[in-house]
This record gives C-alpha cells, sequence and structure tokens, in this order.
C-alpha cells in the first residue's frame, strides 16, 4: 500500500450503528532495515525533507466518514458479521520510514440490515476487510479495500469515499472454497542458540524440528557487546527447496507469484545508524511442498535470543491468505 507516496494513518475514534469500539494492537516498529536498503528517500512534489513531518501529521488530521453494506451473494443484508478495519494513525517515534504505524480495530461488526459505519475518526486512511475463513469479497476478488481521505492522495482510490450513508460500500460476499481456506500459524517462541541452525516447521509450535522436515532453517550469529552496549548480529533464514520474501506490509490476500529468494539475511552492525536488537520481520513464504504462507517474525536478540513466528498458511497450494 505504501509505494512512492508512501504515506499515510489514522484514527481517533471509532462509532458503529450498534456498539462502539476501542483501539487496539496498536502498531509500531523500529524495523527500518528494509526501507534503509532500498534507499528510499522522500521526493513527493512540494515535499521535502524538512517539512516532511508535518506533511504526515496533517495527513492523519483528515476527517473520516465510512458507511459499509455487507450483502451475500443474492443482495440480502448479512447481519452481525465481522468487520476488519486497520487506520493508519500513528506518527512513528522516532520519525523515519515508513512514518506511520497503524492501529487494527476489534469487535466491528454488521447490524441486523448488515450496515456498519465509522464516524468521528482522522487520519489518512483505512483498510477494510469483510472476508473471513468461510466467505469472501466477490466483487473484489481480494480480501482488503484500501480507502485514502487524505487531500495529497484523493486521486489513488479505487473507489468513491462512501462518506453518505445513502451511498454506503457494498461488500458481496460468497461462500469461500475449500481451496482457499487457510489454517493460522502460531509457534510461539523458539530460542535461537547461537552459531547453530535451528528448524522450524510451520505446523509445530514452540519446538525446533530436524533440517530434513523444516520450512525454515535459521542460524544465528551475535559478535560480544561493545562499551555502548551494542552488538553486531546477523540471522540468516534460509527455505529449503522453497523460497522467503520480505515485505513492507502484509495487507494484501495472495502471496507474490514470484519475487522469492532461497535464503534472507537480516541484523545489525553495532555501528550502524538506527542499531536495534529487535526485528519484526513481515514476509512471505513458499514451503517446499508448494504451500504459500504469509508469516511475521519477530526476532528478539538479547539475553536469551529467540524468534516469534504466526501468521496464515494455505495448505492447498494456492496463493489465496485472507
Amino acid at each position: 500500500m505504501m509505494h512512492r507516496s508512501g504515506i499515510t494513518a489514522l484514527i481517533l475514534s471509532v462509532a458503529l450503528t450498534a456498539c462502539v469500539t476501542t483501539p487496539e494492537d496498536t502498531y509500531s516498529t523500529a524495523d527500518l532495515a528494509l526501507l534503509q536498503e532500498r534507499g528510499w528517500e522522500p521526493n513527493f512534489d512540494g515535499i521535502t525533507p524538512a517539512n516532511l513531518e508535518a506533511h504526515v501529521r496533517a495527513e492523519i488530521a483528515t476527517p473520516i466518514v465510512f458507511h459499509g453494506l455487507v450483502l451475500d451473494e443474492s443482495s440480502n443484508p448479512i447481519p452481525d458479521h465481522p468487520v476488519s478495519i486497520v487506520v493508519f494513525d500513528r506518527v512513528l517515534s522516532p520519525f523515519q520510514s515508513p512514518f506511520f504505524g497503524w492501529t487494527t480495530l476489534q469487535g466491528i461488526r454488521t447490524d441486523r440490515d448488515g450496515r456498519f459505519s465509522l464516524t468521528d475518526l482522522r487520519g489518512a486512511a483505512v483498510v477494510v476487510s469483510v472476508g473471513d475463513r468461510d466467505y469472501w469479497d466477490i466483487d473484489e476478488g481480494r480480501a482488503q479495500r484500501v480507502y485514502h481521505y487524505s487531500t495529497w492522495r484523493l486521486a489513488e482510490n479505487e473507489h468513491m469515499l462512501p462518506v453518505d450513508p445513502q451511498s454506503p460500500a457494498v461488500f458481496h460476499l460468497d461462500r469461500k472454497p475449500e481451496r482457499a481456506r487457510t489454517t493460522l500459524v502460531r509457534l510461539g517462541s523458539i530460542t535461537l542458540p547461537l552459531d547453530a541452525q535451528t528448524g522450524i516447521a510451520l505446523n509445530r509450535p514452540r519446538y525446533p524440528v530436524e533440517p530434513g522436515v523444516a520450512d525454515l532453517l535459521l542460524h544465528f550469529t551475535r559478535e560480544p557487546a561493545n562499551v555502548d552496549g551494542r552488538f553486531s548480529w546477523r540471522l540468516r533464514i534460509t527455505t529449503p527447496d522453497g523460497g522467503i520474501q520480505r515485505v513492507q506490509t502484509l495487507f494484501t490476500d495472495q502471496a507474490p507469484a514470484e519475487g522469492y529468494l532461497q535464503q534472507l539475511d537480516i541484523g545489525y552492525e553495532a555501528s550502524a545508524q538506527g542499531w536495534n536488537h529487535r526485528v519484526d520481520i513481515p514476509c512471505f513464504v513458499l514451503t517446499g511442498e508448494g504451500h504459500y504462507a504469509s508469516l511475521v517474525l519477530r526476532v528478539r536478540t538479547l539475553e536469551t535470543p529467540f524468534v516469534a513466528v504466526s501468521g496464515k498458511l494455505n495448505p492447498h497450494g494456492e496463493r489465496y491468505l485472507d
């Protein structure tokens, strides 16, 4: 969602027709390595590094009003259906790319007429998903729709902004075929021994596995800390007979068909600007068995290093991952 103009954000409060919800699960990251490695710099019309932060803060002050209607394949309202809302509402501190964090709103459901609404919101963009394990959005053929509210990015919208309750965003759902169903990956924390290989299987929580049955092989190294408490560290992630692709966010419902690498190196030199002992790695994985997954690897390297793995796996060989 963040391409060349790569800036969005949002939230103050949310009001629904049937209930009121509060923001939860705020995301923020100090993992700037991906964009730094790509040499990303602000290059927007009228925006310079000197005024970028003021521009970002102005974006998240944009008023948001959203009205939605969820229907089944016969255009009948679907009551009490869960709706996922991600609002881009945060300015990262320290102020470094990708600049915005986001908040996931929990507990949003349609009313008895299949409607939901967001009011009294401020921010730059919302990502709305009405699909779940059993249904998907047949109009779009994908799980999420992105709506930009900031004036600067209005032209990028693929949909009219549904600010009028008489003209809501309409989501048609159809029952999802078995090939599109995913399973949750919740491996918990797995210890990373120093200078040794750790095998991880996406269906085996909490415990390392032998390399021959691993979906991911992790090799972690760390040097002694200097006087500032910093240390050089590196994690090499290898996918036997498969591939891995690091991405900025996982706001998509399909794994990419191309662009996978057999291994990925993550880490920091002790002298690196923006050094950190912790990294969150959103990525797509293609296993050696031909299964696609969208994962977040949370790597922590202080004291007893470990990685926590969570996400979704499609066990049918399809790229659907909503």
